[in-house]
């Protein structure tokens, strides 16, 4: 598989109301993380283009589990 560089992912993330921003940034993570393991499917490239440790990306997709295919 070709590396996918972190400017080859589009990603659109709309909120449509205002939250607190603890909500906010809770909902841009998620969003982030699955759209990111979707494409390249291994915590350790997800975790370089994200730019946090692999460890981050695994218990935080272990939180998303329900969206996060591998």
């Amino acid at each position: 598989m070709k590396d996918i560089e972190k400017n080859e992912i589009e990603i659109t993330i709309k909120i449509d109301t205002v939250m607190p921003l603890r909500d906010a940034k809770a909902i841009v993570e998620r969003e982030l993380i699955t759209k990111v393991m979707e494409k390249v499917k291994s915590t350790y490239k997800a975790a370089e283009i994200l730019q946090v440790s692999q460890a981050t990306i695994s218990r935080k997709s272990k939180r998303y589990n329900d969206e996060i295919y591998y």
